[in-house]
This record gives structure tokens, sequence and C-alpha cells, in this order.
């Protein structure tokens, strides 16, 4: 979240100094004792007894609310032009078992890929990018979108608990990302590959869904994540698919590797769009201005009820 005018927050230091001393040199009693007449004891007037100490913080809460929304609490959203001459990126990652049990990259194989795209999303600015993750099935998770927060989102919910099957279908995969890669618009389409297993569930051979990715100009990049251990792999298959499609493959054996194979793809895959993006700016000074005014109601209803010589 981001603040329009954030030089009203200063206020917000001065407020709880103001609290302090309100409290510390008890003038919330002393003018409550003054406006009822009275003193307020522990016994007749136990109700107020208790009031006296919290009923001063509405005040200051609907003060603090009204400085938030004085300054502008808003978000910014990117919007990509629609006749948009950039990249579409559909990122398929390997969420099966020996990515979450895999311990060569820190601290999981799947953690530290995600920490890596996280960066790479960030990057592309002016790009379209849906993430869809697979094991023994694949599921999209992000259609594309030029909403990079909200990719980022939920590439951190992603997990190996999202599917049930078990396996690795890389060529459900494939074909999945080149269903919402073929009707694209975008000057080119790329597919970014990771996993570190051998293909052996799913209902489509990788093989035959690199071909029908071909046939729609889908270049895919693969990366075999993860040293040759008690895993089963077949990094060649990966090799296969990224030829057919007049991609690349690429092999990351740690954290460093995978990271440079991405900033090698962003420098490969740049293209530069017609129109710059839109930005929209969605305020959110109602979320914090209508409790403000309803707390300055209850402050009201209170005083009249129970301190009406204090309004």
């Amino acid at each position: 979240m981001n603040f329009e005018r954030p030089y009203f927050l200063i206020l917000i230091p001065i407020l709880i100094l103001l609290i302090y001393f309100y409290y510390k040199k008890g003038f919330y009693k002393l003018k409550l004792e003054l406006n009822l007449g009275t003193q307020i004891s522990n016994t007749k007037y136990s109700f107020l007894y208790y009031l006296q100490f919290y009923f001063p913080f509405l005040k200051f809460i609907s003060i603090f609310l009204l400085i938030l929304a004085i300054s502008g609490p808003s978000n910014k959203i990117e919007f990509l032009p629609d006749e948009t001459k950039g990249v579409d990126i559909l990122i398929a990652l390997d969420v099966s078992g020996s990515m979450v049990q895999g311990r060569d990259l820190s601290p999981n194989r799947l953690i530290a890929a995600k920490r890596i795209i996280e960066s790479f999303i960030s990057k592309r600015k002016l790009d379209r990018i849906g993430i869809a993750a697979f094991s023994g099935a694949a599921y999209l998770q992000a259609p594309i979108s030029s909403d990079k927060d909200s990719l980022i989102e939920i590439l951190k919910d992603i997990d190996g608990t999202i599917i049930d099957e078990q396996g690795t279908a890389i060529g459900d995969a494939v074909v999945l990302a080149t269903q919402r890669l073929k009707n694209s618009k975008a000057k080119s389409k790329l597919m970014i590959l990771l996993t570190d297993g051998a293909s052996n569930a799913g209902k489509i051979d990788p093989k035959t869904a690199s071909e029908i990715a071909n046939t729609f100009e889908i270049k895919i990049y693969s990366i075999g994540i993860g040293k040759d251990t008690q895993f089963e792999t077949d990094f060649a298959i990966l090799n296969e698919i990224s030829n057919n499609t007049k991609g690349k493959f690429f092999r990351a054996t740690d954290e460093d590797e995978l990271e440079t194979i991405f900033s090698e793809i962003d420098s490969l895959e740049r293209d530069v769009l017609d129109a710059k993006p839109k930005n929209f700016i969605q305020s959110h000074y109602l979320n914090f201005l209508i409790p403000a005014i309803l707390i300055l109601i209850l402050d009201f209803l209170i005083r009249a009820r129970f301190f009406r010589y204090y309004l």
C-alpha cells in the first residue's frame, strides 16, 4: 500500500505523545469528575469507573483512522495496452515430492525456485505472465496477466500439497501451457518449464506435447534443476522439448546457476511495447474514513447517555 500524501503520517507520533500525556496526567479522570459533579467510585459508579479508562480511546482511534484517510492510502496497478507487442510467458513449475524433498538447493528445490521466479516476475514489467503447477497432473494457478503483485501472491501460496496426483506429468504441463498461450496476440510466446524429474505420469508424452506447442509457435525454455541423486531424472527429454520448439535447455545444479539461467532468459526475450503501460491508482481512504465516522457516532452516543454534561 502506498500513501499519496505521506507527510500527514507525521501526525501519528504526535497523536501517540498526546495519548501518553493524556493518561499520564489523568486528564480523562479529572474531566469526568468535574462534569459529573462527583467522585467516580468503585461502587456507586462502578460502570463509569471502568468506562473512564476506555472511553477516551474512542476519539483517539477515530483521529488515528482520520489521519490514515487524509494520507491517501492507495494501490498502484499497472495495465498493459490491449494491443501489446511484448512477450507472453507461462511458467510451468514442478511441485512433485522430489522438488520438496530435494535439499541440494536451500531450503529445498521448490522454495529456491519460487524465490528466483518471483525475482524474474518482478523484472518483467512490460510482459504478461501466467503460472501453472504440475506433479502427477497439471493445473493452472494464475492466468496470463500483467498484474505482477497478484502473480507473486499466488506464487507464494504454491507448495507440494496443492496437487494430489503423484508423479511428474511433463507432457500434460506443456499442453496446459500451450492451451493458455496459443491464442495470444503477443509478438513472442514463451513457456518456461522447470522440473527435476522424469516424465512418469500424465496422459500425453512430452515429445508429442512439444510438437503441439511448436505448431502454435510457442518457444519452450526448459530447466532441469537439482543434482542427479536418488530421484529419477531424464533431462534428455527436456533438451528434446526445447529443440523441438526452437527454445533452449538449461541445467541448474545449485541456486546460483538457476539465478543465472533466469537472467539469461530475461536477456534473450526482450521486446519493446508500442505503448507504455497505463497506471491506475485505486484509493482506499474510505476503508479508514467510514470506521472513523462510525466511531465518532459511537463516541457521541456514549457521551449523550452517560456524560451529558461533558458534551
